[in-house]
Parts: C-alpha cells; sequence; structure tokens
C-alpha cells in the first residue's frame, strides 16, 4: 500500500505547522491538493460520488530519510470502502462486522430498541392518558375555584358598600369598647 507520495516543493517549506482553521495555504500544500485532484480525475469509478461531496486532504511530511512528501486521506468511505490504496486508510475500520464501531452500533441500536418497546407499553400509555385526565381534571378544579372567590370577593365587597353602619353603644363611635380614653379619640374623629 502507498501512503507516502513524494513531492519536490516548488517554494520553501513551512517552519511551523499551520493551523487549519484560518490561514493561508503554504504552496507544497496546494502542489499537493493538485497532485490528488489529479489522483481522482484519474478514478472515474468515484466521478459520481465525488461530486455529492467528499471531504479530502493533504498533509505534508518528511520520511524517515528526509524526502519531503505527503500523506492523503478523505473522510468516511468511497465505494463502500475506506481502505483503497494510495490514502491513509481509516483510524479504524467502522464497516468491519465484528469490529468496534459495528459492535456498539448494534448494542446503542438494541438501547434504542427497547426505549421504543418502553415508550409503546400499553400499561405505560394508559397511566400517561390518566395523568393527563388529572392535570386537566386539576386545571378545572383550580379555575372553579379560582372563581368562586372572585365571586364571593364581589359579594363582600357589595356587601360591605350597601350595608348601613354599625350602630354606636357604649365605648367608642363605631361601637367598640375600647382604652380609656377611646370615646374621646372617636369624638374628636367626627
Amino acid at each position: 500500500m502507498t501512503m507516502f507520495h513524494p513531492i519536490v516543493p516548488s517554494a520553501p517549506l513551512p517552519e511551523t505547522m499551520n493551523n487549519p482553521f484560518g490561514y493561508e495555504t503554504p504552496p507544497v500544500c496546494e502542489q499537493a491538493a493538485r497532485e490528488v485532484m489529479a489522483h481522482l480525475s484519474a478514478s472515474p469509478q468515484w466521478k459520481e460520488e465525488i461530486e455529492k461531496g467528499k471531504m479530502f486532504g493533504v498533509l505534508v511530511v518528511k520520511n524517515e530519510k528526509g524526502e519531503t512528501g505527503f500523506l492523503a486521506a478523505y473522510s468516511g468511505q468511497i465505494g463502500g470502502r475506506s481502505d483503497w490504496d494510495w490514502f491513509v486508510p481509516a483510524v479504524f475500520d467502522y464497516l468491519q462486522e465484528d469490529g468496534y464501531f459495528k459492535t456498539h452500533e448494534r448494542e446503542i441500536s438494541s438501547v434504542n430498541d427497547r426505549i421504543c418497546e418502553l415508550e409503546n407499553d400499553e400499561q405505560r400509555l394508559a397511566l400517561m392518558r390518566q395523568i393527563e385526565q388529572m392535570k386537566v381534571a386539576g386545571n378545572e378544579e383550580a379555575k372553579a375555584f379560582k372563581k368562586a372567590m372572585k365571586e364571593a370577593k364581589v359579594a363582600r365587597d357589595l356587601r360591605r358598600d350597601t350595608a348601613d353602619p354599625p350602630a354606636a353603644g357604649p365605648g367608642d363611635s363605631c361601637g367598640r369598647r375600647g382604652a380609656p380614653g377611646a370615646q374621646q379619640a372617636g369624638l374628636a374623629h367626627r
């Protein structure tokens, strides 16, 4: 499997690795990208899939002999594979049936199936309907209680506004028996 692709840089190599999210592309990276595009053009079996959108990348490196070259990679898979010659392979083969990804994908699917089962359980659904009915009944009771409280307040206010003041009895002018001097205080306010 050929993954290291020698390249003769057309300009000096950068001294440090660039920021992949905000930078000017070094000429050697553009040179490597053009080689990847040329390789893809020579692979017509992938043309339709690549035209739908596929991410490719290059990493310019020096090998153990000090030769400059690049590694090329793509995201996901092409043609149902993630191990095409010329490109670095995936970190792990998520298509391998007994591999990490497929094993855990089955576990997750099993949990999702169980959740679906529980969500559609007749006993659970009956209890959920009962809870909803209780909420509606509770809201109706609360509305009725608030309405009764408003009506009672209106009736109290009406009685208070239309009632004759109580007759004054011994004590103060309001008919209350109070502390010494309450009569004088009541008279002073007349």
